[in-house]
């Protein structure tokens, strides 16, 4: 079976704008906790668990 070759590169060009938009994501949570935000509000905002955003988070974190 042959697959269209211009449904992968728009598959390709949709996976790389869903990483940029989940790196940015990212960020956005690790500012809004260094603003102070909990992680519950953070959680909210994202739609995400907590448990999620803590991950997002502490993920960077060289340990101490």
């Amino acid at each position: 079976m042959t697959v269209d070759p211009d449904i992968m590169r728009q598959l390709r060009q949709v996976v790389r704008r869903l990483d940029g938009a989940q790196a940015e994501r990212d960020r956005l949570i690790r500012e809004a906790h260094a603003q102070g935000a909990s992680l519950r509000q953070i959680a909210a905002a994202a739609g995400l668990t907590h448990q999620g955003v803590s991950w997002i988070v502490n993920r960077d974190v060289e340990p101490g």
